[in-house]
């Protein structure tokens, strides 16, 4: 199965780093014009809205984490499975914001995958959902589109070797308190490697979307996108069928 993870912060010109309380300066960031937005949609994406899909609107981005932990429950989507993540942020983990590096790398893995869930809850945010969703073992692949604005914010220790260039993301549990006592893990042996996760970044004008979609979700994320960037909400939402029911994930 395959999800297609959209944060409407994709579509503006410049990227935002830090969560505030205030939508951002409309006069600063200004959203992609409908017609591109449309045509990225279709031409790059292969949405359509004849073709609706089924999926859900988000304010945050943390609630996808909760929504697909129902959908898994429900056995309405089947792990493990692909995020396709179209966004200006790889909500990988930020550690100046919440220590998820270390909470990963050193405490949630040693947990059974079950625990590994319930645990995830308590630590999740918008800036590193994503990070969680990898540890519990229900993506297989990672495609990350990025666009024009997107600055490096991938988390590197989370990578094979530590280098994205491998294309391959593999946790590595490390005994607790490493990172704090070193400031890295380079020495430290691991505890055990996690299974690998095929991970591909792709330029927003390189990536044409060539199968389909199980579900599609839709992020508002209003920390990150000013006012005016709701005019897109209807634009996109026109590919998603919303009715689509399942409790949890607001």
């Amino acid at each position: 199965m395959r999800i297609l993870d959209i944060d409407l912060d994709f579509f503006l010109n410049h990227r935002h780093n830090a969560a505030g309380n205030e939508r951002l300066d409309s006069s600063y960031y200004f959203p992609w014009p409908e017609k591109k937005v449309t045509d990225y949609l279709e031409k790059h994406l292969g949405l359509s809205p004849a073709m609706t899909i089924s999926g859900k609107f988000f304010e945050h981005h943390d609630a996808v984490f909760i929504f697909c932990k129902n959908l898994i429950n429900k056995k309405l989507l089947t792990i493990p499975f692909e995020i396709v993540h179209v966004d200006a942020h790889s909500d990988l983990g930020i550690d100046y914001i919440k220590p998820s590096l270390t909470n990963i790398l050193e405490d949630l893995l040693k947990e059974s995958l079950d625990n590994r869930v319930l645990e995830a809850e308590k630590f999740i945010d918008s800036g590193n959902f994503l990070a969680y969703m990898l540890a519990c073992r229900w993506i297989n692949k990672l495609t990350f589109i990025t666009p024009p604005a997107w600055r490096d914010d991938l988390q590197h220790r989370f990578f094979k070797n530590q280098d994205e260039g491998t294309g391959i993301i593999q946790f590595r549990h490390f005994p607790p308190g490493s990172f704090m006592k070193r400031g890295s893990y380079k020495g430290v042996t691991p505890i055990h490697l996690e299974p690998e996760i095929i991970f591909e970044r792709i330029e927003s004008e390189n990536y044409f979307n060539e199968e389909p979609f199980s579900y599609i979700f839709l992020t508002h994320s209003p920390d990150y996108t000013p006012v005016t960037s709701d005019q897109l909400i209807p634009l996109i939402m026109k590919h998603i069928d919303n009715d689509f029911n399942i409790d949890g994930g607001d």
